[in-house]
């Protein structure tokens, strides 16, 4: 049976990175232990941007008890199937799917707006 580590390594970001909790800087190094991330209340560590972005739909989904939500034409969102909507070419609200394989009713959610348009 393997021993789960004690410390978790990382490298500090390239951006300070300041404890919310501590009020002091993230540096290289160690995090003592878990109970360092849960005194930061609610974390979650994702693989990537795309998986990070299901989790911030579902977020904020249950948050506000909404279903639909706005995303911006020529922004990167991620690689799910929820998120590959593109503008309607009718000035419609209504976002059609990007990629072929995508259904309709997975996107149905999104609207696609323009960043800084009045119409947004």
């Amino acid at each position: 049976m393997s021993r789960l580590p004690r410390q978790v390594h990382f490298k500090s970001p390239a951006l300070p990175f300041i404890s919310d909790v501590t009020g002091m800087r993230l540096e290289d190094g160690v995090v003592p232990d878990a109970s360092y991330w849960r005194s930061h209340g609610a974390s979650s560590f994702c693989n990537s941007g795309t998986e990070a972005v299901m989790v911030a739909l579902r977020l904020a989904r249950t948050a506000t008890g909404r279903s639909k939500v706005a995303i911006f034409a020529g922004s990167y969102h991620g690689a799910s199937d929820s998120i590959l909507a593109t503008q309607s070419s009718d000035g419609s609200l209504q976002s059609l799917l990007m990629p072929p394989g995508v259904t309709q009713g997975m996107v149905d959610d999104i609207l696609v707006l323009n960043y800084g348009s009045a119409l947004s």
